[in-house]
Parts: C-alpha cells; structure tokens; sequence
C-alpha cells in the first residue's frame, strides 16, 4: 500500500501540474491482496487512515481524485467487503 501511495502521488502532482482537475484511479489503488487473508487484513472504514491521505493528497494538488474500488471494512459485515 505504501509502495502505489508513494508513485500515485508522483503521478498525481505530475497530473496537477499539467493542468489536471479530476484524476482518475483504477480499481484495487490502494493495493490488492495476494490471499482472502491478506485483503481481509487490509481493510479499513471510508473514514479511515487511507481516505484521510487520499483527501489530502487531493486538497494539497487542488485535484479531484475518483477512488477506485478498495477493500472497505463495513462494521456490520467483518467478513465481506465492498468495492467503493
């Protein structure tokens, strides 16, 4: 997750300063993981630590980012997950 944060922000202020407004991010961004463990381990709340860098990412390039889809923990649900 780390590694594709780190190059989708170069892509990102690369976009911005070319004049981009709405940038858009292709499904499984964040990361995919390997195992159904692994993607289970990784998932997080729309309120969560990777949103907040996403949207702050946005804000600091004054971009608009469409979020592909990623491994959203719904509280209701531990045991699935839904692409938003």
């Amino acid at each position: 997750m780390e590694h594709n944060f780190s190059k989708i922000s170069e892509y990102v202020v690369q976009c911005a300063k070319h004049g981009a407004k709405l940038i858009c991010l292709p499904e499984n961004f964040a990361f995919m993981g390997s195992t159904p463990e692994e993607t289970d381990q990784m998932k997080e709340t729309l309120d969560g630590p990777l949103i907040k860098r996403y949207a702050q990412m946005a804000i600091d390039n004054k971009v608009w980012l469409s979020l592909g889809g990623f491994q959203e923990k719904i509280e209701t649900q531990p045991k699935r997950y839904s692409k938003q």
